[in-house]
């Protein structure tokens, strides 16, 4: 154990979290080995001074689920609850975090609907306090955004039955219904498009947030970017390449 104390206690935070996390984790893993040891309480006390330095620093707690749990088991197993609860917190804060940016990721991609679902998860869990009034912002405009594709669609609807060609309302009526969650529906009208339209940038944009939101990151993405291919200008095509290319690659 002695060993491993001194490899963490040698390491700056800012250096590298996973470098970080690594001696953490050779801590952790001595006192599971020697919980009553002499060396136990010091142990203990320097990775919570790291942890919080490193939180501090990042601005966001470790990138692991796995040390946390252990931390509020080492600690229950002493008794020492206020530590456990306070691992516990930085749990919250790693789902909270999650969830905004995977609702974020939604948000900017037009799936309303899901948007509204996750950041209601991320402020459940409890964003930290400087991020709580960004992401209740966050989600009360996905909301308004949803509400007005749910009174908007019918009419829509309904005039493209008497003109299903016109790209205005192809468009309008398939980023209401990807506002909606209504994906299927969604894909159903760009798949029975005439052919004409089928490479049209704006429509094969928008079959790209429907593939995102049915979790297919892959195919979202060759979409994504075969429509920069037609606009390697377009700022809303990169960043819903690179959304896809991150949810391919997995939040941590």
């Amino acid at each position: 154990m002695e060993k491993a104390i001194e490899a963490l206690g040698s390491i700056d935070p800012s250096d590298s979290m996973e470098y970080l996390m690594k001696a953490v984790g050779s801590v952790l893993q001595s006192i599971d080995e020697d919980p009553e040891g002499a060396l136990a309480t010091e142990a203990l006390l320097l990775v919570s001074k790291k942890e919080e330095l490193t939180r501090e620093y990042y601005m966001r707690p470790l990138d692991s689920d796995e040390i946390y749990n252990t931390l509020i088991r080492l600690h229950m197993a002493r008794g020492e609850t206020e530590m456990a609860d306070r691992y516990r917190r930085c749990l919250d804060l790693r789902q909270a975090r999650k969830w905004t940016i995977i609702g974020d990721s939604y948000a900017l991609l037009g799936l309303s609907a899901r948007a509204v679902k996750f950041l209601k998860r991320a402020l459940f869990f409890g964003p930290s306090e400087d991020l709580v009034e960004e992401v209740q912002k966050a989600h009360d405009k996905a909301q308004r955004r949803m509400d007005r594709a749910g009174s908007e669609i019918g009419p829509l609807m309904a005039k493209m039955v008497k003109d299903p060609s016109d790209p205005k309302f192809v468009q309008k009526a398939v980023s209401h219904l990807i506002d909606l969650d209504r994906l299927e529906e969604a894909n159903g009208i760009l798949t029975d498009l005439p052919a004409g339209m089928h490479n049209d940038p704006d429509i094969q944009y928008r079959r790209g947030c429907i593939l995102f939101g049915m979790d297919d990151f892959e195919n979202a993405r060759d979409v994504f970017s075969a429509v920069l291919e037609q606009t390697p200008n377009s700022t809303n095509a990169k960043r819903a390449f690179n959304l896809a290319e991150e949810m391919i690659r997995g939040i941590r």
